[in-house]
């Protein structure tokens, strides 16, 4: 059977505007993997013993990256995950995370775009932990270009006593 010019054009035709809207596959990132914000470290030690008095250290852990401290440390510290796309407008709409509160403390998520030529940086959306739920998400409305813009996420881990270990363990955008 052979098939005609017209018909083969018409078909062709048809499915090309499908193939540039597509939505991309989403995009995911494992909690490890991201990059911890510079001064989020910081020892204090007995000069005269050199022993450590107090610090802050986020650890990776099982997947995860995990505030954790030796002795008094406490507060709100960061880590950044780039994000990419194999397409430009990939059709994604929203963030998630998965983390562990367990032991207490908080984790917020939120995804910025930055543009490239000023260095402004706008929110798209922000999600934080609840108690008693292992996974977040936030819908966001502004379209993902990276023709035009970067993102990425920033992850806050939070805590108010030295027993309390958040963790984030992965983020995806889709």
């Amino acid at each position: 059977m052979r098939l005609s010019p017209r018909l083969v054009l018409a078909v062709a035709l048809l499915l090309t505007p499908l193939a540039g809207h597509a939505i991309a596959p989403p995009w995911a990132a494992a909690g490890n993997t991201g990059t911890i914000t510079p001064g989020n470290f910081w020892y204090s030690f007995n000069p005269s013993t050199g022993v450590l008095v107090e610090g802050i250290i986020l650890t990776w852990n099982n997947g995860g990256i995990t505030f954790s401290s030796g002795f008094n440390g406490t507060g709100t510290y960061s880590v950044t995950y780039n994000v990419t796309s194999p397409q430009a407008s990939p059709g994604w709409t929203t963030l998630e995370m998965g983390y562990s509160i367990a032991s207490g403390g908080g984790v917020v998520t939120t995804l910025y775009q930055v543009n490239p030529n000023t260095g402004a940086k706008t929110t798209l959306c922000s999600v934080g932990s609840a108690t008693g739920a292992t996974y977040q998400g936030c819908d966001f409305t502004t379209a993902m270009n990276f023709n035009s813009f970067a993102y990425y996420v920033q992850v806050d881990l939070g805590r108010t006593a030295k027993t309390q270990f958040p963790q984030i363990n992965y983020l995806k955008i889709h």
